[in-house]
Parts: C-alpha cells; sequence; structure tokens
C-alpha cells in the first residue's frame, strides 16, 4: 500500500527524465536521499533541451528538441510529469586512495589527475541502470573533492535510488498541485497557533476576545521546485 507513505519532489533534468519515462533509466543517482520507502514526483527543470510529450503513434512516451513547437504539443518543462515507488536506496562510495600528480586513465580517476579512487560498489551495474558513464558518475559523486576545504576526506557518497511502479501523467501536475506539509495542520484546523503564527490563520474569536479556533486558510503552496528534493503533499 503507497497511501500512506510519504512523498518527496524531485527536480530533474530534461533528458534524465526522458530516459526515465521511456523505460532507459531505473536508477536516480544523488548525493543524499530519504529513508526509503517513499513516492517520488518528478519535476521537469526549466530550459533547454525542451522535453515534449510524444504523440501516441511514436513508441516513446517523451523526446527532447531544442527547437519551439507549435502551440498544440505539450512541453513538460517546468512540470511535475510523472511518480514512481522507491523501495530500495543502495549507498555509493568511493574510497579516496591518495593524492596523484600524474595522469592516470581516464575512466578510473577523476578529471584534473588530483585523486586516485577506488570503487566500493558495483559500478558496472549501477552505471547501466542509471545511464551515466564511469566518468559521470565518479565525477558527480566526488565533485566536492577537489575543493580546498574537501582534500582532507577519504571517502566520497552517494546513492541511487531505485525507480519501480513507474506512472507518466498525460497531463501534468503544476507546483500549485503540492503544499509543504505542515506539522501543525490538522483536518482543517490550525493546531499550532499558540506556538507557531503564519500568514494562512483565520481567528474565529469569542465575544471576550478569547479565541474559539484557528482555520487554516490555505497550506503553504509551493511556487519554486527545490534545488534537490523536498518532501511535499499532494494539495487536496
Amino acid at each position: 500500500m503507497t497511501e500512506n507513505l510519504k512523498s518527496y519532489l524531485f527536480s530533474i533534468r530534461p533528458q534524465w527524465l526522458a530516459k526515465i519515462l521511456n523505460g532507459e533509466k531505473t536508477e536516480e543517482i544523488r548525493l543524499h536521499a530519504p529513508k526509503p520507502p517513499f513516492i517520488a514526483y518528478g519535476y521537469c527543470t526549466k530550459g533547454k533541451p525542451y522535453l515534449w510529450q510524444a504523440p501516441k503513434h511514436y513508441t516513446c512516451k517523451c523526446y527532447l528538441d531544442d527547437r519551439s513547437h507549435n502551440i498544440f504539443d505539450k512541453a513538460f518543462n517546468g512540470k511535475v510529469v510523472c511518480k514512481f515507488l522507491v523501495e530500495e536506496v543502495d549507498k555509493l562510495s568511493y574510497e579516496i586512495v591518495e593524492e596523484q600528480k600524474e595522469d592516470y586513465d581516464i575512466g578510473n580517476y577523476i578529471d584534473g589527475d588530483l585523486f586516485a579512487i577506488n570503487c566500493c560498489f558495483d559500478e558496472e551495474k549501477v552505471c547501466k541502470e542509471s545511464c551515466l558513464s564511469s566518468l559521470e558518475l565518479a565525477k558527480y559523486l566526488c565533485a566536492d573533492i577537489s575543493s580546498p576545504n574537501m582534500k582532507r576526506i577519504d571517502k566520497a557518497i552517494g546513492y541511487s535510488l531505485h525507480i519501480t511502479n513507474l506512472e507518466g501523467f498525460d497531463k501534468p501536475m503544476e507546483l500549485s498541485d503540492f503544499v509543504t506539509p505542515c506539522r501543525y495542520f490538522d483536518d482543517g484546523n490550525c493546531k499550532g497557533y499558540h506556538k507557531n503564527v503564519c500568514p494562512h490563520q483565520i481567528f474565529d474569536c469569542n465575544q471576550d476576545g478569547s479565541i474559539n479556533e484557528v482555520t487554516c486558510q490555505e497550506q503553504w503552496k509551493l511556487t519554486k521546485a527545490p534545488q534537490s528534493w523536498q518532501k511535499v503533499e499532494v494539495r487536496k
């Protein structure tokens, strides 16, 4: 049952979302990840390349194109276009062996030949399922190693989210269809008004000035996509 699972909104670039929707990419790589199981909603980031909904006679569900189309074609950029279930999250790590000065095989070492790395997971499988090359994966997970403030770390860590039960939306959802969960919200009423003040509270006061109840006019609607991911609820 997925009704009681927490939901998270993930910002995903068009080129990766196209591979997810077309069934090519079954693992999503992140530097941080929520604790599974959870429902993930895929938000298509704005800008080129444009992600277009494929016509029904196409064999794929969507495709990429840098050119603008007519008003009848549906672009997915800036929309929430799918959801999927994540029941398994694998930890990925690289051990930083030693600082290097020479040039090394570009497939095994960070670009800029700063550090040699030892892969501590099944790199071939992860690269295949995530549609990344070994170099792209290493660059992403080890991006902070070359920073002057990060040279003493001995391990780079990331996470692989296994995508299951993928559901693409024929009619994409908007950011405004989601709200940020409020721990004080309970069946239309604000239970934490004495602790927290927000612009959505409506006070119903008695004649003596005491508070009868505080209702929530509207929960915090999303107006901006997360940089990576954030916890959300579908707006009712």
